[in-house]
């Protein structure tokens, strides 16, 4: 951790306000209810893109996405 600490701080990141974030009750509880709705639809890799009741994983190249959402249109 405190190695972390110091690669984050060399990087200018304010590792005091990560810590805080981190301790915070309210942001555990909203992590908690992100990680049930991501449990609930199976996400297991990033990105995932939901379309109505279709799941895509992975990133898929531009023309396929948009003819994905333009077949949803219609």
């Amino acid at each position: 951790a405190l190695a972390l600490r110091k690669h984050m701080e060399g990087m200018g990141i304010d590792s005091e306000g990560i810590g805080a974030c981190a301790t915070d009750p309210l942001l555990a509880s909203q992590i908690q209810l992100q990680n049930k709705v991501i449990d609930q639809l199976e996400v297991t890799l990033v990105p995932t893109f939901f379309l109505n009741d279709e799941k895509i994983v992975g990133l898929p190249v531009y023309p396929d996405m948009r003819g994905w959402i333009e077949a949803a249109l219609n």
